[in-house]
């Protein structure tokens, strides 16, 4: 019995790790996590303007503001939640979340439906999580075209970086080189072929499920024939 329990929690494990799974194929989490851009493989920006960009991003790091950015052009951005392509603001708090650790700058995302901030900025003088109000107040007014490619993306992040630097009491200068390196294009994203969500989760989590099962299985026939030789065993 004690080898069922030990069974049974090993496949309800597997289970639990199939949404995980899933969560940490988000391309744009996995760049962030080590690099301050990732510059969308949808609509990759010109070098130049990535130059540029990471430049500024250079600058704030420099002023210990380190701030990130992702450039979400369009559904190869993402693995198969592609509702946060609409739904910048959401997109950003889920970064931060699978990012998983105490960001000391906001994560920008920029995509052709908006913007979204998330993360900790310096809000009212003090680094404090950034809620949707503080949002919304540090990207008021920042216009995305709806079919931006690339270069544009780059811009808008360009300028809303800009601002969040400015309110944050990091103020860039109006001029800033751009970076000596720009970051490689991103490799085509792997998505399932069902993009409603969960499906690739639990693909990934399959061959641990079918191992717990066979555990089990395993178990219970060793039990039935250990009950069986006591069953038949001739009394004392």
């Amino acid at each position: 019995m004690r080898g069922l329990r030990t069974a049974g929690v090993a496949l309800i494990a597997a289970l639990a790790a199939a949404p995980a799974a899933q969560a940490h194929g988000d391309p744009a989490s996995h760049y962030l996590e080590t690099d301050a851009l990732y510059p969308s493989y949808a609509r990759q920006p010109s070098q130049a303007s990535q130059l540029e960009l990471l430049g500024l991003l250079e600058a704030a790091a420099r002023r210990d503001y380190p701030i990130k950015v992702a450039l979400v052009a369009g559904p190869e951005d993402l693995v198969d939640d592609l509702v946060m392509l609409r739904t910048p603001q959401r997109y950003a708090d889920k970064v931060v979340t699978l990012i998983d650790r105490r960001l000391d700058a906001p994560v920008l995302i920029v995509t052709p439906y908006g913007t979204g901030v998330a993360g900790r900025a310096s809000v009212d003088g003090r680094l404090r999580s950034v809620g949707g109000r503080d949002a919304r107040a540090l990207l008021a007014g920042i216009h995305v075209p709806r079919e931006a490619d690339g270069d544009q993306l780059a811009a808008t992040a360009m300028t809303a970086v800009r601002r969040i630097a400015r309110a944050g009491g990091h103020a860039l200068p109006s001029h800033v080189a751009a970076a000596k390196q720009y970051v490689a294009p991103p490799p085509s994203p792997t998505r399932p072929a069902a993009t409603s969500g969960g499906g690739s989760g639990l693909a990934m989590a399959a061959p641990a499920i079918l191992a717990a099962l066979g555990m089990m299985v395993a178990f219970g026939l060793n039990l039935r024939r250990t009950r069986a030789l006591r069953t038949q065993r001739p009394a004392a």
